[in-house]
């Protein structure tokens, strides 16, 4: 299971450059999400208030009920629709995916998808954002808007606690890589 992040907090990393050429947007991974998703603070993977209830949005909580469906699929803002698919809660075994899949750029990185974790019990959950490039690319475009990522490495983001906060960044299937903002 990727790293976690507190579900209040649904939080991790979206940005990009703009790409000022003729290749249509599709090619380079679409529209930009920059404006959108932007870290407060990226030597800690926090992101803006206005991104993180962005990314909250992906998902309706209903704790008054004790229902199975405490968890329902929220909705994308129209004005993203172009950028990000319908939301899908995915129910594993001790916690539930919550995830869009993107056609959009972060940091001039074609963005794929963005997954949010939420452990069961309340335990915190962990941000993923998955692109089709290289992971020695996306660590080069973290580390430029100041997040701590290593490619292949889990870097703590504060002293060891009982839960140490953690970005990762790892190779996934098909040569993209996922950025995962969360807990160990």
């Amino acid at each position: 299971m990727p790293l976690a992040r507190p579900v209040s907090l649904l939080a991790t990393a979206l940005a990009l450059a703009g790409c000022a050429t003729s290749v249509p947007a599709v090619a380079r991974g679409g529209p930009a999400l920059d404006e959108e998703i932007v870290f407060a603070d990226p030597a800690t993977c926090r992101l803006s208030p206005a991104s993180e209830r962005l990314i909250g949005g992906f998902v309706r909580n209903n704790l008054d009920t004790l229902s199975e469906d405490w968890i329902r699929p929220g909705t994308v803002p129209a004005q993203l629709q172009d950028r990000l698919g319908p939301i899908a809660v995915i129910r594993n075994e001790g916690w539930l995916t919550v995830r869009t899949e993107a056609r959009a750029t972060l940091w001039g990185l074609p963005l794929t998808a963005i997954e949010h974790e939420i452990p069961d019990g309340g335990d915190p959950g962990g941000l993923t954002f998955e692109f089709a490039a290289p992971p020695r690319a996306v660590e080069r475009a973290a580390r430029a808007r100041g997040l701590p990522a290593r490619a292949g490495k889990d870097v703590p983001l504060t002293p060891p606690d009982a839960l140490v906060p953690t970005i990762s960044l790892h190779r996934i299937d098909g040569g993209g890589s996922a950025l995962t903002c969360g807990y160990a």
